[in-house]
């Protein structure tokens, strides 16, 4: 995502936390754009992430869907330990 995404996003969850009195909101403005930043940080995961998707979307067969999504998740999921680091 380029960086108007990035300080729109920044805005929006910035506005949120003042009207709800929260830090919640930036807080998961910082985690998403972490993982976002772990995925991309390595150009072979993003591609493959963006093909996993694209096939998880194409995909009607319920058993082949199951391994794209596995895969989807290990992904998602060692940004997510990466980002929390």
């Amino acid at each position: 995502m380029p960086l108007p995404s990035f300080v729109a996003h920044l805005d929006q969850a910035a506005e949120q936390a003042a009207a709800q009195s929260t830090i919640a909101r930036l807080q998961g403005f910082l985690q998403w754009w972490g993982e976002y930043v772990a995925i991309h940080r390595y150009p072979a995961r993003a591609v493959r992430l963006d093909t996993l998707e694209a096939m998880a979307e194409a995909t009607t067969d319920r058993d082949a869907l199951r391994p794209v999504l596995a895969a989807i998740r290990e992904i998602v999921e060692a940004a997510q330990r990466e980002a929390s680091v």
